[in-house]
């Protein structure tokens, strides 16, 4: 049993934008504590390196370590495969898988999330649909759709961090 459960950051001052030097710094002064889970979520902006994964890795033990990596305006097509390697469980947006794993026809899709999964030693693999819901992944090979609860949204805003964030927890247990 651990007594801390949940490390978060949820603003970023300035002085932590160059996370290799002032997040390291900043890891040193705390001593090793595990945790049940780490949810970690990138924006596409760089804030995490894989200089910061390797500390952050090193430093803490997690239990199980998910990733939500969205894509949004700032969005580049750099080479993500260091937070693929750092991670066993992933949350995205089909869109957001579709453009991350250059996929332009859909009959690719499945192919591309097997690929995905045995490529980089996955656990499970969600693919959220938005009204067709969610999709689960599983390394065995295991598919499970979960329907949406509502088909008449008036605001999706935060919607797929929501999913996330309860997903996650709730897979940790």
């Amino acid at each position: 049993n651990t007594k801390h459960k949940l490390l978060g950051l949820y603003k970023v001052p300035n002085f932590l934008i160059n996370l290799d030097e002032s997040f390291s710094n900043s890891l040193s002064k705390i001593k090793k504590i595990n945790f049940d889970c780490l949810l970690t979520v990138d924006y596409g902006h760089g804030l995490i390196t894989n200089k910061s994964l390797i500390k952050l890795h090193n430093k803490f033990k997690f239990k199980k370590n998910y990733l939500n990596l969205q894509v949004n305006s700032s969005f580049s097509d750099k080479d993500y495969t260091y937070l693929f390697k750092k991670f066993d469980n992933f949350i995205f947006n089909k869109s957001e898988f579709k453009k991350l794993m250059k996929i332009e026809n859909n009959d690719m899709i499945n192919k591309k999330i097997h690929n995905f999964i045995s490529e980089y030693i996955v656990s499970n693999l969600v693919i959220t649909s938005g009204f067709n819901g969610s999709y689960l992944y599983k390394k065995d090979k295991t598919i499970k759709h979960c329907p949406a609860f509502n088909s008449k949204a008036k605001d999706k805003i935060g919607a797929g961090d929501t999913f996330y964030s309860i997903f996650s927890i709730l897979d940790s247990l």
